[in-house]
C-alpha cells in the first residue's frame, strides 16, 4: 500500500485485500475509490450498519419466540391444571345441591348409558356455582336442597357425604 493509502485506509492489510476482490467483483477501482475518503468510510459504516441491522432484529425476533413459546407453556400448563384438572388436587368443600339434570344422549351404543346425570350445587350462600357429572346412583339419592361435603379434583366428580 502506498502512503496515501494507508492514510486513507485505516484497516488492515486483510481486510484491503477483502475489498480489492469485493470491488473486483464489483468491476471497480480499489484505489479510485479509497483515494475518496467519503466513499471508503461509507463503505465502512455500510459494513457495520448492515452487521447491526442484522444482528439486532435476528436477536429480536429470537427473544419474541422465546416469549411466545414459553407464554404458551404458561398457558398450556394452566389450562391443563385448573380447567381440565390434571394433576390437580382433590378438594373437599362444604356444598348445597340447587339442581339436577338427566341429559339423553342421542346416539349411545347397545350396552351404555344413553343418559347422562349432572348436578349443580353452589358452595356457601353466595359462593360459585359448580356443576358435575355423576353416577346414577347419586343422581337418585341427592335432591335440591340437600348439604353436605363434596369431593372432586379438577372438573371431576369422586364423593357426595351427606350432612345429616
Amino acid at each position: 500500500m502506498s502512503r496515501i493509502d494507508s492514510k486513507l485506509c485505516s484497516h488492515t492489510h486483510i481486510e484491503c485485500d477483502m475489498r480489492r476482490k469485493f470491488y473486483r467483483l464489483l468491476s471497480l477501482d480499489h484505489d479510485s475509490l479509497l483515494a475518496t475518503p467519503c466513499l471508503a468510510t461509507r463503505f465502512c459504516k455500510m459494513r457495520l450498519s448492515f452487521r447491526l441491522e442484522v444482528i439486532m432484529p435476528i436477536s429480536f425476533v429470537f427473544a419474541v419466540l422465546a416469549l411466545i413459546a414459553i407464554g404458551g407453556w404458561l398457558f398450556v400448563r394452566f389450562y391443563r391444571t385448573h380447567i381440565q384438572g390434571n394433576n390437580a388436587p382433590e378438594q373437599k368443600v362444604q356444598v348445597t345441591v340447587l339442581d339436577k339434570q338427566v341429559i339423553p344422549i342421542a346416539d349411545a351404543q347397545p350396552g351404555e348409558d344413553d343418559q347422562e346425570y349432572w348436578i349443580y350445587v353452589q358452595r356457601g350462600a353466595l359462593g360459585p356455582k359448580r356443576e358435575f357429572q355423576v353416577g346414577v346412583h347419586y343422581f337418585h339419592a341427592l335432591n335440591p336442597g340437600d348439604k353436605g361435603e363434596l369431593t372432586y379434583k379438577g372438573d371431576k366428580f369422586l364423593h357426595f357425604a351427606l350432612k345429616r
